[in-house]
């Protein structure tokens, strides 16, 4: 923990726990890939998407402009797992995939490991 105090205000301490300090904020512009969308070539992924709670694996066949939401729906009637039930969310390298990106945006290549985070609504 880091003890911080503000100058306008010595009288208020704030404990702060050192990861919310020392972590940088990423964030990514998407806008090269949403103006080059039609100039990327449509190719076949196999993707694997993984579920580390209870270590299980599905293989997918793909293309990389699928977007996030088709293959969360394509997950979820895999696994039986209705999404008016469960929250679903794609991470890939460190990043979430959104519902209205498709893969390539990513930089999803083929053999691509996916990890997917399951929540009962």
């Amino acid at each position: 923990m880091r003890t911080v105090i503000s100058i306008h205000n010595p009288d208020q301490i704030y404990n702060v726990p050192n990861f919310c300090i020392c972590d940088p904020i990423y964030e990514k512009d998407f806008t090269m890939f949403e103006s080059n969308e039609d100039k990327i070539k449509e190719k076949n992924l196999t993707i694997t998407i993984i579920y580390v709670f209870d270590n299980t694996q599905h293989k997918f066949e793909v293309s990389n402009k699928i977007y996030g939401k088709e293959l969360k729906a394509i997950y979820a009637e895999a696994t039986n797992k209705p999404l008016n039930k469960y929250r679903l969310r794609l991470l890939v390298k460190g990043q979430e995939i959104k519902d209205d990106h498709p893969l390539f945006f990513y930089g999803i290549d083929e053999d691509n490991r996916i990890q997917v985070s399951i929540a009962e609504l």
